[in-house]
């Protein structure tokens, strides 16, 4: 699962090319920004899996990203999430979470 926090105090925004955003998510799975929570709206989201060289690999969103949601608790930045990997992999993970 990986989360961006947005709005967080004391770490750097995230960086842009062109008219992109580019969240560079650590191996952790969770970035913490102070980039404020962007505009939602109609969008062009692209998703990349860069290997050891910074090779891109573009992942289909509609195949590779799953159960994107975006809260937080009242007052406090909001949180972004959303699952990176296979149909069948997030039905697994959402399995897993049922179980605990």
């Amino acid at each position: 699962m990986v989360s961006v926090q947005f709005g967080q105090a004391g770490t750097a925004p995230v960086p842009e090319e062109g008219e992109y955003l580019v969240f560079r998510i650590p191996d952790s799975g969770v970035l913490k920004t102070a980039t404020p929570e962007p505009e939602y709206g109609k969008a062009a989201d692209k998703y990349y899996y860069v290997d050891q060289k910074g090779t891109r690999t573009e992942i289909e969103p509609t195949v590779g990203i799953h159960g994107g949601s975006i809260g937080g608790k009242e007052g406090a930045p909001p949180t972004l999430s959303f699952f990176v990997g296979s149909q069948a992999e997030w039905e697994k993970f959402k399995q897993q979470q049922t179980n605990k």
